[in-house]
């Protein structure tokens, strides 16, 4: 949900998340992040400029496409409302709540978020496999 609003009527259909994993990460990195991604239209592989940098092939390098959404402005006006929105939100999960410091590389964010979803497993005896229900 993004809104306090949308997880009340979640929770009144009776859709309540084994678990909430709450991505913790300083506005700047979100925004470099974010604003860095290209994406190559005829594969639909995506790209970072940074972190994961397209081949240095100059057909791929001007097929590459920036989201219109992705930039630095568009990026901070969505993070000014998760801000407005995150904690009236993470409020109803406090009982399934797991932040996850993801300031780090994406393996680090990645192995903590399947440790968190195998502790919830444990802890709230949360059915896996092909016969969960």
């Amino acid at each position: 949900p993004r809104t306090r609003a949308q997880a009340d009527a979640l929770t009144v259909e009776g859709i309540r998340p084994d678990i909430f994993v709450l991505l913790v990460c300083p506005d700047d990195v979100v925004v470099d992040r974010i604003e860095g991604r290209r994406l190559d239209p005829l594969t639909g592989k995506i790209y970072h400029l940074t972190f994961d940098p397209p081949p240095d092939d100059p057909d791929i390098q001007q097929r590459l496409q920036q989201r219109d959404d992705d930039t630095e402005d568009k990026v901070r006006v969505r993070l000014r409302k998760y801000h407005e929105n995150i904690q009236r939100i993470a409020e109803c999960y406090n009982d399934v709540l797991f932040r996850v410091n993801a300031k780090r590389p994406k393996s680090d964010v990645f192995e903590d978020i399947r440790l968190a979803i195998q502790y919830a497993r444990v802890q709230f005896r949360i059915p896996v496999g092909p016969n969960a229900q």
